[in-house]
C-alpha cells in the first residue's frame, strides 16, 4: 500500500514537470513578424518593420534580406540606436547586435518601393538565427510579407483636365446645336425654295398645259380649214372637167344625130 502511494506520487511528479517545462518551452520559442502596409501605389516609399517576440532576452538578430525583381530597398536600418546592424548589401547577410538584450521589441526597418508597372512584390527575410542573452541559439526559416499594387488616386491637374475635357464638350456641344440650328435653318430655306419651286414648276406646267392644248386646238381648226380649202379646190377643178366632157359628149351625140338623118334621107333617095 505504501509502495503504491510512493509510486503515484512519482508519476504526478514527473507528469507535472514535463507539464511546465512543455508550458514553458512553447512560451519562450522567439519568433520573428514582418508588418507595414500590404498595399502601396507604385514608386512611393513605403516602411516594414521587423518585429522580435520572445519570453527570454534576444541579444543577436541574423539573417538574409532579399526582394523579388519588383521591390527596390531603399533603406535598412535599425529603429533604436540601442542595436548596433551591420548589413552586407551585395550578400544581404545582417547582423543586429545589443548587449543587454530584448524580448518583444520592433528592432529594424526597411523602406522600399514598389516599381512602376509591378502589380506585386515580396521581401524576405531568411536563414534567421536569434541568440538569448545567456547563448542560447534559436533557428527560424524565414518571414516574409507580400504587398500588392493599389491604383494611383486622382491628381488635381487630372480634375482641371476633367473639368476642361468637360467644358470642351460642352462649347462643342452648344457649337454642335448651333450649327444644327443653322443648318434647320437652312433646311428649312431649301425646303421652302422647293416648295416654291414645286409650285411655280406646277403653275408653269399648268399655263404650258393650257398654252399646248390651244395652239393644238389651233393647229386643228387651221389644219380643219386647209383641209376643208384642199377639199373645195379640189371639187371645183373637178366640175369644170365633168363640164367640158358633157359638153363634147353633147356635141358628138347632135353630130351623130345629124348625120343618122341625113344617112337616112339618102337612103330613101336611092
Amino acid at each position: 500500500m505504501k509502495k503504491n502511494k510512493i509510486l503515484f506520487s512519482i508519476l504526478i511528479n514527473v507528469v507535472m514537470f514535463m507539464l511546465i517545462f512543455s508550458i514553458k518551452s512553447y512560451a519562450s520559442t522567439p519568433n520573428v513578424n514582418l508588418t507595414g502596409k500590404t498595399s502601396v501605389y507604385p514608386n512611393e516609399v513605403e516602411e516594414i518593420i521587423v518585429k522580435i517576440s520572445s519570453d527570454d532576452s534576444i541579444g543577436v538578430i541574423e539573417g538574409k534580406l532579399s526582394a523579388d525583381s519588383n521591390i527596390e530597398i531603399t533603406e535598412f536600418s535599425v529603429i533604436d540606436s540601442k542595436w548596433t546592424l551591420t548589413h552586407n548589401k551585395r550578400t544581404g547577410f545582417f547582423n543586429a547586435l545589443y548587449a543587454y538584450g530584448a524580448k518583444n521589441e520592433d528592432v529594424l526597418k526597411i523602406k522600399y518601393k514598389l516599381k512602376n508597372g509591378a502589380k506585386e512584390g515580396t521581401i524576405k527575410l531568411s536563414n534567421i538565427s536569434l541568440t538569448t542573452i545567456e547563448y542560447n541559439t534559436i533557428e527560424i526559416s524565414e518571414a516574409l510579407i507580400k504587398v500588392t499594387a493599389k491604383e494611383q488616386p486622382q491628381t488635381e491637374n487630372t480634375s482641371d483636365n476633367k473639368d476642361n475635357t468637360a467644358s470642351t464638350i460642352d462649347k462643342s456641344n452648344k457649337e454642335n446645336k448651333n450649327n444644327t440650328n443653322i443648318t434647320d435653318d437652312k433646311k428649312t430655306n431649301v425646303d421652302e425654295t422647293k416648295n416654291n419651286s414645286s409650285k411655280n414648276n406646277d403653275s408653269n406646267k399648268s399655263t404650258n398645259k393650257t398654252q399646248n392644248e390651244t395652239t393644238v386646238k389651233e393647229e386643228k381648226e387651221q389644219n380643219s380649214e386647209n383641209a376643208d380649202s384642199r377639199k373645195a379646190n379640189t371639187i371645183i377643178p373637178q366640175l369644170g372637167q365633168n363640164r367640158s366632157i358633157i359638153i363634147i359628149i353633147s356635141i358628138i351625140g347632135i353630130v351623130g344625130l345629124v348625120f343618122i338623118k341625113k344617112y337616112k334621107k339618102l337612103k330613101q333617095i336611092k
